[in-house]
């Protein structure tokens, strides 16, 4: 499964979302897909601990999901400082900067993002919800 879904958003980002950036910026830029899946329980005792797990991005595949990165959920008015996490909460895609997640612009190579929540239908009507980001 890590592998399939690897290979997907690797293909997103080569065949969709470079010849974009490409045309937009007329350089080329360093994209990184993420793929964080909503998680009821953190796996570690019986009360709800709502997270977003990074399942999968185009750095390779993630095959242990025990040791995937995990970002709680806040359910107060304190805005998350990862974008995926806060579009999730949010309920809407966000475009942003280091600073607007409360970091130095010299913090990291990612300088911007780019997050969109969303919750497709499975194929028995189950819903799932997930947030992908661009970095």
């Amino acid at each position: 499964m890590a592998e399939v879904t690897y290979t997907l958003l690797a293909q997103c980002r080569e065949e969709v979302l470079r010849p974009v950036f490409d045309e937009i910026y007329k350089a080329k830029e360093v994209i990184k897909v993420e793929c964080w899946l909503y998680n009821e329980r953190n796996g570690e005792g019986e009360e709800p601990d709502p997270n977003l797990v990074l399942r999968a991005n185009t750095l390779g595949p993630i095959v242990d999901f025990a040791s995937s990165r995990r970002e709680l959920i806040y359910r107060s008015n304190a805005p998350a400082n990862v974008s995926s996490v806060r579009a999730f909460c949010e309920g809407h895609p966000i475009a942003c900067d280091l600073e607007k997640l409360g970091f130095d612009m010299g913090g990291s190579r990612w300088k911007s993002y780019l997050a969109v929540p969303f919750s497709p239908t499975q194929q028995y009507g189950q819903p799932f919800r997930m947030s992908v980001s661009l970095r």
